[in-house]
């Protein structure tokens, strides 16, 4: 039994001697609530009190630690042996195990809720705390004797004790060999962010709201990281933002275009060198916003849980107007054409007027070939 975080820190099963009564109360929850009970237990024995996981943390617990949480829950028996594989100083000892969470037991000194450890096994672990914090609270235990009294030390899981620096962890959950072969691991990712102690963000894979949101819940990550699906959709984070969809219309969609032209003349300039450049970003650019299709939750969101959209063979649906026809274009030369158009319009408008003679002109043949194969097919 482990302390969490923040207002989850308890005592995991602090010296309350002797059996529970079978009418008695069991206290179960954050460390605030569960000293009260422990007090109530010696003076009434009418209590048990012990820190463990809330509710919406059951599912990212470790199999062993989930099973052993519902055995001091349900079971009569008693619960099974404790087991460890290191040991730092050989010998013995016997006693009864007391502890749990290092730093909620240190804040217990010199109050009514300290056990006896004359004679006891002290058992010690820790979530989320600095070395140089641990390393203090160990040092004031030592000095107020606390070790001399026990007969035995165990140490448990110390977890996301680290001290890199970092304010925070993005990953993408596939290698390098897999590259985007297969999906993103997001069992991984919430192992990972399950073990830290700092925000962890989660990457991969993500092409709807819908997506974003079980993916969060399924990891526990803090937040997502956005990639090709942005490339796709734009407008991808205010849809994570506002919870819903937002299905554009051609002209809408095309607005977004230029919007990404008018930046890069800003960021690269309107001289010829500036031009150039946007020219090498462009195509690249469009061959990304190409392959956007309507994905509305209620006919995609079951189908995203067996498999990601991004990493799928979408429905290829007929264009409803020539300027769709341009916008969902997958060819090359088509992408190149088109960036050209745009860099030399002076305005919207201009660029709408020569878009849409472009469309035009366009052979159908092999225009949607390559929207049949599954944008992680084209990721670079």
């Amino acid at each position: 039994m482990r302390r969490r975080s923040g207002g989850d820190r308890g005592e995991d099963l602090l010296g309350v001697e002797g059996g529970a009564h079978e009418h008695a109360r069991i206290h179960r929850g954050k460390a605030q609530r569960a000293r009260q009970p422990v007090q109530g237990a010696e003076a009434f024995g009418a209590h048990v009190a012990f820190h463990g996981p809330v509710l919406t943390q059951l599912p990212r617990l470790a199999e062993a630690t989930r099973l052993r949480l519902f055995d001091l829950l349900e079971s009569d028996a008693p619960a099974p042996a404790l087991r460890g594989s290191d040991s730092y100083v050989g010998g013995v000892a016997e006693g009864p195990l007391l502890g749990g969470n290092l730093s909620v037991f240190s804040r217990l000194m010199c109050t009514p809720c300290m056990p006896d450890l004359e004679g006891a096994v002290l058992l010690l672990e820790d979530q989320g705390e600095r070395p140089y914090r641990l390393d203090r609270i160990w040092t004031h235990l030592e000095l107020a004797g606390v070790f001399a009294r026990v007969r035995g030390i165990v140490l448990g899981t110390f977890t996301a004790c680290e001290e890199a620096g970092a304010a925070a962890i993005t990953i993408h959950g596939r290698t390098r060999e897999q590259r985007y072969s297969k999906a993103a691991d997001w069992d991984l990712i919430g192992r990972v962010a399950a073990e830290r102690g700092i925000p962890v963000v989660g990457n991969g894979d993500i092409l709807t709201h819908y997506e974003a949101r079980a993916r969060m819940a399924r990891s526990g990550v803090t937040s997502v990281m956005l990639a090709r699906g942005a490339l796709i959709k734009p407008w991808l984070f205010r849809e994570i933002r506002e919870g819903r969809s937002w299905e554009p219309t051609p002209d809408e969609r095309f607005a977004v275009v230029w919007r990404f032209v008018e930046l890069l003349r800003e960021h690269f300039g309107e001289d010829e060198r500036g031009r150039r450049r946007a020219l090498v970003f462009l195509p690249w650019h469009l061959n990304f916003f190409c392959r956007y299709r309507p994905l509305p939750e209620a006919e995609f969101e079951e189908r995203s849980r067996e498999h990601p959209l991004l990493q799928s063979r979408l429905p290829v649906t007929e264009a409803s107007s020539p300027l769709e026809r341009l916008l969902g274009d997958a060819r090359p030369d088509t992408h190149e054409a088109f960036a050209r158009e745009l860099i030399e319009s002076g305005s919207k408008e201009e660029a709408l007027e020569r878009a849409l003679r472009l469309a035009a002109g366009l052979s159908l043949d092999g225009a949607d070939a390559e929207l049949r194969v599954a944008a992680s097919q084209v990721a670079g």
